[in-house]
């Protein structure tokens, strides 16, 4: 059976940095390797493509325009009285400037789901071991729920997340602060197929090896967000912050 697959990916970079691949339905079963013609830049198909290409941007970036950080729920897993009120990682810095709500027991956490279901979870490295890692990994699958972890290395992400790719990308922590966050997301037309998408971006590292696990019947659509980054001063603050509107769309959409 022929794959037809339209699926995109975000990869893991130190700084913030993203590379997109793209493949738009393409049949990975084919066995030819003749390299495809090259396309006149200035032909009406290369003109159209990148039309296409600009009009999903455009609104792309409407759609963000219109998203309220403080419109969701983030928690914050944190330890009491951990983190100095003036350090940009502090409850009241996320407070005021992302609209998180702590939570300083794991039985807070599930309660706070309870009454609103979480949107982003941000978990210090004081709050590890609270961490029910079933219960993350469920939710990092099932809810396209974007994890951050603040002051947890490659290795604790993977944990909370079940990313076996995580430890791959890993690049040396920062001092003293850092964060490193990660969302998975999938849409599928079957809705069967859309396990089994994320289920080959958490174990397929290589990702242009990605629609080899499985034969898929229907179209998906599938991508990661991933970044490490020093959490020290306002401009990483807001490098943070930049990136919770792009997880609440995604997450929309899972």
């Amino acid at each position: 059976m022929k794959l037809r697959l339209s699926i995109f990916l975000v990869l893991l970079l130190a700084f913030s940095g993203f590379i997109v691949l793209q493949l738009s339905n393409t049949d990975l079963t084919a066995q030819d390797e003749t390299p495809p013609p090259t396309l006149d830049p200035n032909s009406p198909e290369a003109i159209e493509a990148r039309q296409a290409i600009y009009a999903n941007f455009e609104e792309h970036a409407a759609a963000l325009s219109q998203i309220n950080v403080f419109d969701y729920h983030t928690i914050y897993l944190i330890a009491p009285d951990t983190v100095p009120t003036e350090s940009v990682a502090s409850v009241e810095r996320l407070e005021s400037t992302l609209g998180v709500v702590p939570a300083y027991s794991w039985d807070d956490l599930l309660a706070l789901d309870a009454q609103r279901p979480i949107n982003a979870l941000i978990v210090h490295e004081s709050a590890f071991a609270m961490v029910n890692i079933t219960w993350t990994q469920n939710a990092y699958r099932n809810r396209a729920l974007p994890i951050v972890g603040i002051n947890l290395y490659f290795d604790s992400m993977a944990t909370l997340t079940g990313d076996n790719c995580l430890n791959r990308s890993a690049q040396p922590p920062f001092e003293p602060d850092y964060f490193v966050l990660k969302q998975a997301y999938a849409t599928a037309e079957i809705p069967a197929e859309r396990e089994q998408a994320i289920e080959e971006l958490l174990n397929v590292c290589d990702k242009e090896d990605i629609g080899q696990i499985y034969t898929y019947a229907g179209e998906v659509q599938a991508g990661e967000i991933g970044s490490q980054h020093p959490l020290q001063d306002e401009t990483d603050l807001t490098n943070l912050i930049d990136h919770f509107p792009t997880f609440f769309l995604n997450q929309s959409r899972n």
